[in-house]
């Protein structure tokens, strides 16, 4: 008997047709994602300011501009995507948070394509494979909790999986396929221009030495970056110009270093750290499920590498990485499930309500881990926003603290109003004279005796220790939002607003 076919057996029987698996495991996907749609959170700032902010301001023309769009390192693709379901959900509800609603359900659906398209790759090998391989993906924890995310993070692998199920060989088919595939994959670029080494390797692996297939990839990935450069022109930005830029200011300058280094084995222990005592079955079970997809196994690999070398670093890089080892774990699984069942007969009877139980629980046990706080991501900077927009009459509000503590956010306050700062000590001087220009302030306790009689207290989020340890915004010790009766008269120089300080600093 060879090491194969001992690890390895004929897939059990299925009476479901690969259409009806695609139905049961997207619905299972579907069913454990909705939650996300009403879950307000954003995982990292960016997600609000370099994504959410941009497109509200497209909507709303009310906006904080970020350092990286002043000096231009990012695309408008993405924040112009965005603008269709902000947009509609201002059309029903104009005067309600709840206008981002919409885009969330766009995100949670998009994410279904994730599992759809993995469950696709897996039913190549076959039906139980795809079904196995499908509900993992469904449950797994990563892609759950990326699901409502708006960020280039979670959106690359909505266009990478299609396009893998696109060009990984297969016996048959046209090449008028790899049009698309490029499609993709130059979408995939403007998207996340970070995987463009891997996005490279993908496209070798489908066309190998074909000469028409690279002409019909690289005519399809023209098509796509060139929707990418309509984007930017739309917004008077020169198109591509922030790759060159993103290029320059990152890694020449090594702006990115401000916000953080790490070492090359980081993501591994981040991984350890968010999946636990999980991580030891699931990358067994991956490893022998890369046997049968030795492609998708390289293509995660390059990834974390290519990441690995790159000094900053954040757990959602590797979010392309972590999809397809989910993939590859759930394709292990699908083998040793069947080698349980060529063994023990008996255990088939059990498999459906073991299978279940046993992807219930381990995705319950990374979920509820205690290093994974990322489910209370932020909410403290959506709590404080929340609070100002609900203000009645508000016409000003005024941020007297340093400006690395807590910052505005159009996205969360949607009101159109002014935000001024006032951050530094001579400007505390200036509150009182000039507060006629708003009345709602945040600052913390220790400062409230800056803003002048006849504030009150509307709502508070103080730190303690357990949120500090959360990777969120940095605050001051306590955040609070102050309100005045009585309107505003007139409004301040430019040089108080948000935007002006931001510049200011350099953020």
């Amino acid at each position: 008997m060879t090491r194969s076919s001992r690890l390895s057996a004929s897939p059990p029987a299925l009476a479901l047709d690969s259409r009806r698996i695609l139905w049961i495991v997207i619905a299972v996907a579907l069913l454990l994602r909705l939650p996300l749609v009403f879950w307000e959170l954003f995982h990292h700032p960016d997600e609000a300011w370099q994504y959410l902010e941009p497109a509200h301001g497209l909507v709303t023309g009310w906006t904080i501009v970020p350092w990286e769009y002043r000096v231009g390192i990012r695309t408008w693709l993405i924040p112009t995507f965005l603008t269709g379901p902000i947009a509609a959900g201002k059309l029903l509800w104009p005067e309600s948070l709840h206008y981002l609603l919409p885009l969330r359900v766009m995100m949670t659906l998009l994410s279904l394509v994730i599992v759809g398209y993995g469950t696709a790759l897996a039913l190549r090998i076959s039906r139980w494979h795809g079904l196995v391989a499908g509900l993992v993906l469904a449950t797994a924890f990563d892609l759950v909790y990326f699901a409502a995310r708006a960020l280039s993070d979670s959106l690359a692998p909505v266009l990478v999986l299609p396009a893998l199920w696109l060009l990984l060989p297969r016996e048959g088919q046209g090449s008028r396929r790899f049009l698309l595939g490029g499609l993709l994959l130059g979408l995939a670029f403007a998207v996340r221009f970070q995987l463009a080494p891997v996005l490279g390797l993908i496209a070798l692996i489908g066309c190998r030495l074909d000469l028409r297939r690279w002409l019909m990839l690289i005519g399809g990935g023209v098509a796509g970056l060139a929707i990418d450069g309509l984007a930017d022109l739309a917004q008077g930005a020169v198109p591509f110009r922030w790759v060159i830029e993103n290029f320059r200011i990152n890694l020449v300058e090594n702006k990115s270093a401000f916000y953080g280094v790490e070492p090359p084995l980081w993501y591994a222990a981040n991984q350890i750290r968010v999946w636990g005592w999980a991580t030891i079955p699931i990358l067994a079970l991956a490893a022998i499920g890369a046997r049968r997809m030795p492609a998708v196994a390289l293509i995660a690999l390059a990834n974390v590498a290519i990441h690995a070398v790159i000094p900053h670093k954040e757990y959602r890089f590797l979010f392309l990485s972590i999809t397809l080892v989910w993939l590859l774990a759930g394709v292990g699984l699908g083998d040793a499930l069947a080698l349980l069942v060529a063994r023990r007969p008996g255990a088939r009877r059990w498999l459906p309500i073991g299978g279940v139980a046993l992807l219930l629980f381990t995705t319950a046990a990374i979920a509820t881990a205690p290093a994974n706080d990322t489910w209370a991501s932020n909410k403290r900077v959506i709590r404080l926003m929340r609070a100002a927009h609900d203000v009645p009459g508000i016409c000003g509000l005024a941020f007297v603290q340093p400006l690395n503590a807590l910052q505005a956010s159009y996205a969360y306050f949607d009101r159109a109003v002014p935000i001024y700062v006032f951050d530094q000590p001579e400007a505390y001087r200036d509150v009182r004279r000039l507060g006629g220009a708003f009345n709602a302030a945040i600052t913390s306790s220790d400062r409230v005796g800056l803003l002048g009689p006849g504030y009150r207290r509307i709502d508070c989020y103080v730190s303690n220790k357990a949120r500090r340890k959360q990777r969120t915004l940095p605050l001051l010790p306590d955040q609070c939002l102050f309100v005045r009766a009585g309107g505003c008269s007139g409004t301040l120089p430019a040089d108080y607003g948000m935007n002006a300080a931001l510049a200011r600093k350099g953020e």
